[in-house]
């Protein structure tokens, strides 16, 4: 059996009590400024400066819990006590928790009254000091995230139902990076559940490329030659003047854990050196990506906002091939894109490049542009 139907609840029923539920006077991030923020909302977000401003607490309901029938998942909703009828989902990007979203959607979107509800994929990340561990058991493979948006939609549908009387109005999928790949998939695959979506630095899967598993030992061997424009060239990226700093940061950072993670799961027989790794010699870890596959075949409106100059899902690799699937599914009016110059993968890079300009306001005009 699918996930997709395994997952669902019935609206006329009560969904299983969640862990946590409880009235809290602020939804936002606006009490909590101050006295400091969750680390990960700051790790996507951009700079102080470009936080969305708040006038005052939004108060209502925070409910958590595991999704039912597969609780590794975990998932949180926010219910904003004067609630305007929408619901807007969402997968953490990244293997990033659910308070990932904070400062980039929730506090837009619960400001204008939407309960917003995030899951976590089922990934589970522990920091130290000095360190991040990233458990990579087979509950929290990737070929299981798609679903486990989509069982989160279900779910929380019931939520609402059971708390407010009614179901939402309308749905709405948001995502970054690797949960911008999950928008993409999900109204490939669901688009009866959502109104439409935005993606933000979204991962482009295919069996035969292109995918982060041909792309990324590219970006590694490009670092070994310092970064020469070439090898950079090979892996789809290219490297504005004085960003070597951020390169290094993402080769250390993100190149290498995220190939690593994702071999976990889909050639797991590797045993080399990550740089050397070659997908093109691995029918194995093929077969894997297939269950990992856009189609192209979206149903419902989709906004795509992807940076110029993102090191870790560049337009090249992952917009600019995913525009010509939608375009082949005969799907292209749907698909509406926004490239921001300078634009990196994350807002928070201009913590190290200053001039890297923020997808945010992009992000939040474009879903302005789809719910209006």
């Amino acid at each position: 059996m699918r996930l997709f139907s395994a997952l669902g609840v019935k609206l006329d029923l009560p969904p299983k009590a969640p862990t946590a539920d409880e009235v809290r006077a602020d939804l936002t991030t606006f009490s909590s400024r101050p006295a400091g923020l969750h680390p990960e909302s700051l790790a996507i977000a951009p700079p102080a400066a470009g936080w969305t401003p708040l006038a005052a607490p939004v108060p209502g309901r925070y409910l958590a819990g595991g999704l039912p029938a597969d609780p590794q998942a975990r998932w949180t909703l926010k219910l904003p006590e004067r609630w305007n009828g929408d619901l807007v989902v969402a997968a953490a990007p990244g293997l990033a928790p659910c308070e990932a979203y904070d400062l980039y959607w929730a506090d837009f979107l619960l400001a204008q009254g939407y309960a917003f509800a995030v899951t976590d994929k089922g990934t589970r990340m522990v920091r130290t000091d000095d360190a991040v561990y990233i458990p990579s058991d087979a509950g929290g493979r990737p070929a299981l995230w798609a679903d486990r948006l989509i069982a989160l939609t279900n779910h929380v549908r019931g939520e609402l139902t059971f708390r407010a009387g009614r179901p939402p109005k309308r749905v709405f999928a948001v995502g970054v990076s690797n949960g911008g790949w999950l928008v993409r998939r999900a109204l490939e695959e669901r688009p009866d559940l959502f109104t439409g979506g935005v993606e933000v630095s979204g991962v482009l899967w295919r069996a035969e490329g292109p995918n982060l598993l041909e792309q990324l030992p590219a970006a590694l061997r490009a670092a070994d030659k310092a970064f020469a424009p070439e090898a950079l060239m090979a892996a789809g990226l290219s490297l504005p003047d004085g960003w070597g700093g951020l390169a290094a940061f993402y080769r250390d950072f993100l190149w290498g854990p995220t190939l690593a993670y994702f071999l976990a799961h889909l050639d797991c027989e590797w045993r080399g050196d990550l740089a050397a790794y070659d997908y093109a010699s691995r029918p194995a870890a093929r077969h894997a990506a297939r269950l990992l596959e856009n189609t192209g075949r979206i149903g419902k409106p989709l906004w795509s906002v992807s940076g110029e100059a993102d090191l870790l899902t560049p337009p090249a690799r992952h917009l600019e091939p995913y525009q010509a699937l939608v375009k082949e599914a005969g799907r292209g009016a749907l698909h509406h894109v926004t490239r921001v110059p300078l634009g990196s993968h994350s807002d928070a890079d201009a913590y190290i490049v200053p001039e890297a300009a923020a997808l945010m306001p992009s992000a939040h005009k474009a879903f302005e542009e789809l719910a209006n």
